[in-house]
């Protein structure tokens, strides 16, 4: 499992995914969000559920469709890029 402690994945289908990542990514709740295909994938604080699908409904992007998903590689991928790219600045 490649999901950090306390933390779940959510892929998020809505209309406008570019400017509905752009809000996410501004959200204490999302820890990262990647476009994928036509959702957004994103590693979330365990039970934001409701505080995202809130932010975006008030953002006017409708009702959010969001389900937990596992891990994908390229999910995974992203995390352990990160995790190594905030090593390297320490």
């Amino acid at each position: 499992e490649m999901s950090p402690e306390g933390t779940e994945r959510i892929e998020v289908r809505c209309p406008r995914v570019t400017e509905a990542m752009a809000l996410a990514k501004g959200l204490d709740e999302v820890l990262e969000a990647t476009i994928f295909g036509d959702a957004i994938h994103m590693l979330t604080r365990q039970g934001s559920d409701e505080a995202l699908r809130r932010a975006l409904r008030e953002a006017g992007f409708g009702d959010a469709m969001l389900t937990h998903v596992p891990p994908t590689l390229e999910d995974v991928f992203v995390t352990l890029t990160a995790t190594r790219e905030a090593a390297a600045h320490v």
